[in-house]
């Protein structure tokens, strides 16, 4: 965990912006999950210093998109909004569609306000 919010911190920089981190998922637990662990571990103030918050791509896909886009997958929102047929087999590949879905499709009011650091 140390590790990570280093790297966060890294990513962060002198930047008076914090980090805004981006997930793709139905049933909504990394963010709960992610900050349940940090509390446990005495890490929560540290991390909140540098992640300002979380958005759910599925979420702003399932909002912006629904009048045009029956299903909210990654793999089906890279086709529709990207024009985009890639593999989705790794970590990586994903991560980045879901942070270009996200940045295109992005909404202030869908970022979990519960979960603002």
């Amino acid at each position: 965990m140390s590790d990570f919010i280093q790297w966060l911190e890294n990513v962060k920089g002198n930047s008076a912006d914090g980090v805004i981190l981006v997930s793709h998922e139905l049933r909504k637990v990394a963010a709960p999950l992610l900050l349940e662990a940090l509390y446990k571990y005495n890490l929560l103030e540290r991390f909140c210093a540098v992640v300002k918050g979380f958005v759910n791509g599925f979420q702003v896909a399932e909002i912006k998109c629904a009048k045009t886009v029956r299903s909210f997958s990654l793999r089906t929102l890279s086709r529709v909004l990207l024009n985009n047929e890639e593999d989705l087999d790794n970590a990586a590949d994903r991560a980045r569609l879901a942070f270009q879905v996200s940045k295109m499709k992005y909404m202030p009011d869908c970022l979990y306000p519960a979960y603002r650091c």
